[in-house]
């Protein structure tokens, strides 16, 4: 591929706001992957402010474990960073939702068992 073509690749990123492409055809293999920070997601500019938590990738959100018991915590609550605040289903695949840093979660923006794309604010800090 040229470096015309990689750089058409890296617009068209940086213009639907995805953060990894892996893609393979014979013996090319392309891996790019790019900062959430460096990703433009229309009509979200909360997510200039850091007011919001943002969906790591696209799925179904979850606000707690399916394996859990126990309801998921009333809001508003602390979380700090590193904390799994939720999770994203894709298919069998769970993928966390983590506290970039310590914070206090306001509100929830988007009803449990939505389809969320990647960067959509989940959470008003």
């Amino acid at each position: 591929m040229s470096a015309t073509g990689m750089e058409r690749l890296e617009a068209l990123m940086t213009a639907y706001g995805i953060a990894a492409l892996d893609f393979e055809e014979g013996d090319l293999r392309i891996n790019l992957r790019r900062s959430p920070a460096k990703t433009n997601v229309p009509g979200h500019s909360l997510l200039r402010q850091k007011t919001v938590l943002a969906s790591p990738s696209f799925g179904s959100l979850l606000l707690r474990h399916p394996a859990s018991a126990t309801d998921a915590p009333a809001l508003p609550r602390k979380a700090n960073k590193g904390d799994i605040v939720a999770y994203l289903a894709i298919g069998p695949l769970l993928r966390p939702v983590i506290a970039e840093r310590d914070c206090v979660l306001r509100r929830i923006l988007v009803p449990e068992g939505a389809m969320v794309g990647f960067g959509e604010p989940l959470f008003e800090l």
